[in-house]
């Protein structure tokens, strides 16, 4: 499916925001995906795992991409830590940015708080690259957000 596909699946409103005329989810290949993370995809590329796809108008139903962004998931982070929850009076944030990828704060401080993990499970458990981790466990990271 095109870009201009999903002009199809949606509504345009007079205040430029996009909502799904029908269905907020679409089939890709054998995968279900909601229409806002498929039109970001279209767009910009796929978002990274662990990051939703938010809209940033204040309309709750908009998937137009301009509209979006991405911020990191709180569930799959907090999965990733067994529940722990973000401590911001740690100062900790949202996101880190190691290399070029976005990576969820939680996600990060995981990874550094647990230097015996196999390189392979880590890898497994959050979907990162290998010289992703090896940045991480170096140090090797700017604040994002």
């Amino acid at each position: 499916m095109a870009f201009g596909d999903v002009e199809l699946l949606i509504r345009k409103l007079p205040d430029g925001c996009w909502v799904p005329a029908k269905n907020k989810v679409v089939a890709v290949g054998e995968r279900r995906v909601s229409l806002r993370r498929y039109a970001w995809a279209l767009k910009h590329g796929s978002a990274p795992r662990g990051f939703d796809v938010r809209a940033t108008c204040g309309r709750k139903m908009c998937v137009r991409p301009s509209h979006c962004e991405l911020h990191p998931s709180e569930k799959a982070t907090e999965l990733a830590l067994g529940g722990e929850a973000l401590d911001r009076s740690r100062g900790e944030v949202g996101a880190v940015v190691v290399g070029e990828e976005l990576v969820p704060a939680r996600t990060y401080r995981a990874i550094r708080e647990h230097p015996a993990a196999s390189l392979a499970a880590l890898r497994t458990k959050f979907g990162l690259s290998s010289s992703t981790i090896y940045k991480i466990r170096a140090g090797l990271a700017e604040v994002a957000a």
